[in-house]
């Protein structure tokens, strides 16, 4: 069974402690009622100590900052916690188990900063009996609710009570203390600040009074300065207008040379564009007559090709006839040579005949 919170487990390094918005479900009066259930915003404080000869412990504290006498807490340790992961079916070690119910936590404060209508992660305080509470982080779907995690938390005793009541109120003490010495430290720097501020009046009223008088001496420089370079700036101005007439005067003169070789400049461009005129009219005639010469080129390139071609049938003829007369010509002196041993034949028959 878990025990109830001592004021060494009380103390410890402090895990989480954030306002949150629990379901309070208290027992009704009657059997036949229901349970009233209420929202309240109230503070869990998780924080880990080392008891002496216990090992590290869990505090869980709950308060209401609206109630200061309204305190509930637990301490969990190994073997509690042992026992509780056994009938929750918890899946983790203790040495985790203190960072997952602050994981549960923020899923709560998160869900319950979302504005929904139905957060899905709620945390819960159900009244059990008289002074004992069970605190419940659950999730609720559309479908069901599941219970993360149950503890059962207990009031604090008077005694108890007293010494977290004394313990905040020597917090809170401290911090008016600090708060106080703070704006003693904050009064001195204000006076400090008001003798600054009394000598930097006295120095800025000197400071306007050496400004009045340096401004008084710049004026009458600056008027000093503005009559000089007046009459400067007369002088000057009559120079240079005597410098511009005579500028305009060589402008005028220039001009009236440009516009005079502007007009020949033109007469040139016309006559330019008339030489121009015929001599294109003369390209576009030779160019008629290039392509009549072209005309007559290919066609006598044509019967070029042709009589060469007739040249080359007319040798090839030749060659043939050529062949054909040295044939006739070994022909007919076979037949000769035959025709004189015939005649050499008969005159020996004749011979042998007489």
């Amino acid at each position: 069974s878990m025990q109830a919170a001592t004021p060494e487990a009380s103390e410890g390094r402090v895990l989480y402690e954030q306002a949150l918005p629990f379901a309070v479900c208290r027992t009704p009066s009657s059997p036949h009622q229901a349970p009233a259930v209420a929202a309240h915003v109230l503070v869990p404080k998780l924080s880990l100590a080392a008891a002496a000869h216990a090992g590290a412990r869990l505090h869980v504290e709950i308060t209401d900052t609206r109630d200061p006498f309204f305190l509930l807490q637990v301490d969990v340790g190994a073997d509690e916690y042992a026992s509780i992961r056994a009938c929750q079916s918890l899946l983790v070690d203790f040495a985790v188990f203190p960072d997952m119910i602050v994981e549960l936590l923020e899923q709560c404060r998160t869900c319950a900063a979302s504005g929904e209508k139905q957060p899905s992660f709620v945390a819960e305080l159900l009244c059990r009996t008289e002074g004992e509470f069970a605190f419940n982080i659950a999730q609720i779907s559309s479908f069901r609710k599941t219970v993360h995690l149950s503890l059962i938390v207990r009031q604090a005793t008077d005694e108890v009570l007293k010494q977290y009541l004394a313990a905040k109120w020597l917090g809170e003490k401290k911090v008016r203390e600090q708060t106080q010495h703070t704006v003693d430290d904050l009064r001195k720097s204000v006076k400090q600040c008001e003798k600054r501020m009394e000598e930097l009046q006295g120095e800025i009223a000197r400071g306007r009074g050496d400004f009045a008088a340096r401004e008084t001496a710049l004026q009458a420089q600056l008027q000093q300065r503005e009559q000089s370079l007046t009459s400067q700036h007369s002088h000057s101005r009559e120079q240079l207008e005597a410098r511009m007439q005579a500028d305009v005067e060589r402008v005028r003169s220039r001009l009236d040379d440009s516009e005079a070789a502007n007009r020949k400049l033109i007469q040139e461009k016309l006559s330019s564009v008339a030489e121009a005129k015929d001599l294109a009219a003369q390209i576009s005639s030779l160019k008629l007559t290039v392509s009549q010469y072209e005309s007559e080129v290919g066609a006598l390139r044509s019967d070029v090709k042709a009589l060469q071609r007739q040249n080359a049938d007319l040798e090839r003829a030749h060659s043939q006839a050529t062949a054909q007369v040295t044939v006739l010509t070994q022909q007919l002196a076979t037949k000769n040579e035959a025709q004189a041993t015939t005649a050499e034949s008969f005159q020996s028959c004749a011979k042998q005949k007489v």
